[in-house]
């Protein structure tokens, strides 16, 4: 019998330990007994992370990227609210290789409009590296969201601005985070006229 259980430990210790990673890197968590819960979207089960944005429900949602260097060509775009993307750190780096001008991270309403229809609300960016390169446009690009925090971000080497928001005029918060090595202005707040029909 102590043969057996010997022989069964380590066994059941393998299983375990395959059953917690499983759990941990898939794309959406288990099934949540409370109700209202959403499962996160895990950015590394997708091709790229515009699809794993892209797989957010409308109402918004939480994308968690992997530590990695992600290199992308085109602007990441968010065009939900109530949207949290987090990563691990600075080692998880979105790097912009673009050189004509566009920015790594586009926050926007899909309509694209400049009135009180056409804004997100409630954008959260957190723990994560954007870089770019001189003829890369602004590190973060967003327009018209309000309530927009970014926390723990590290923008560098981008040719535009590190962080530009335009018309995010209520509440936008942006702190414990590193901005540096940027061609324009780290930090751009643009408050043009606010038209309300």
């Amino acid at each position: 019998m102590k043969i057996s259980v010997n022989l069964l430990l380590p066994v059941l210790l393998v299983l375990s330990v395959f059953v917690f990673f499983s759990c941990q890197h898939s794309t959406v968590l288990q099934n949540f007994p409370l109700p209202a819960a959403q499962p996160y979207i895990e950015a590394g089960a997708f091709l790229s992370l515009q699809d794993a944005i892209d797989a957010l429900p409308e109402e918004g949602g939480v994308v968690r990227i992997p530590p990695g260097i992600f290199e992308i060509y085109q602007p990441l775009i968010i065009n939900k609210p109530d949207v949290q993307i987090e990563g691990a750190g600075t080692a998880t780096q979105i790097k912009n290789m673009n050189t004509e001008g566009k920015s790594a991270l586009l926050i926007q309403h899909p309509d694209k409009g400049e009135s009180r229809e056409s804004e997100l609300w409630r954008v959260n960016l957190l723990n994560f590296r954007i870089t770019g390169n001189e003829k890369s446009g602004h590190g973060i690009e967003a327009r018209w969201v309000n309530e927009i925090f970014i926390q723990g971000i590290t923008v560098s080497y981008h040719g535009g601005d590190g962080i530009l928001l335009y018309n995010c005029y209520e509440d936008p918060r942006v702190s414990n985070s590193l901005i540096t090595y940027i061609k324009i202005v780290a930090y751009h707040t643009q408050v043009e006229s606010i038209n309300t029909m």
